[in-house]
C-alpha cells in the first residue's frame, strides 16, 4: 500500500470543522477518478475535517450511476482555524483490503483563503468554495469559484423607494 505523500504530516496549522457560531465557509471538492468495483474515492488532508492526513479518516466522496467517473463532497471549515493554506490529495481506497493508492505523481494540491480584508472570496466567511480538480493524479485545478451560503451573512435591504 502507498503511505501518505512527504508533505502529509500534521503540522499545527490544521483546520478544525465548524462548529457554535464560528465563522464558517464550505469547501466542495470535485475530482475525475475512474475506479473498480469495490473501490471509493476520498479527499484526504491538513485539515481534521479531511482526515489530517490519516486515510481511515478521509472524507469519503459521493459518485452516483450518472455522474461516474466524478466524485463529489463537502465540508465546513472555521475560518478561525485557517492560518496558512489547506493541502490535500485525493486517494483511492479498496473498502474490504483497505488498500490505498494515493495521488502519488503530483505535488500536494493548495487552496489558499482569501487574505484581503472585505473581500468575498475563496474560504471566505458565509461563501461556498467550489473547487473541480479535474483529474486523479493530475494537477490540472479546471474551476475554482465562491458564492454566498443562502441565508447567511445576507443583509436584507429594503425595496427602493416608489418615485413621486
Amino acid at each position: 500500500a502507498s503511505s501518505p505523500p512527504a508533505g502529509g504530516s500534521s503540522s499545527g496549522r490544521e483546520l478544525a470543522l465548524a462548529g457554535g457560531d464560528q465563522a464558517v465557509a464550505r469547501l466542495h471538492f470535485r475530482v475525475k477518478c475512474p475506479t473498480n468495483p469495490g473501490e471509493v474515492v476520498s479527499v484526504c488532508g491538513s485539515m481534521p475535517g479531511i482526515g489530517a492526513w490519516n486515510p481511515e479518516r478521509a472524507m469519503q466522496l459521493r459518485c452516483g450511476k450518472e455522474d461516474y467517473p466524478y466524485w463529489v463532497g463537502e465540508t465546513d471549515v472555521a475560518l478561525s482555524q485557517v492560518k496558512d493554506c489547506i493541502r490535500y490529495k485525493y486517494v483511492v481506497k479498496q473498502t474490504e483490503s483497505g488498500q490505498c493508492r494515493w495521488e502519488d505523481s503530483i505535488a500536494d494540491r493548495t487552496l489558499a483563503p482569501e487574505c484581503r480584508t472585505g473581500q468575498v472570496g475563496v474560504l471566505t466567511a458565509n461563501t461556498e468554495t467550489f473547487v473541480d480538480d479535474g483529474t486523479f493524479n493530475q494537477l490540472q485545478r479546471t474551476c475554482t469559484f465562491v458564492k454566498e451560503m443562502p441565508g447567511r451573512g445576507a443583509t436584507a435591504r429594503p425595496p427602493p423607494a416608489a418615485l413621486p
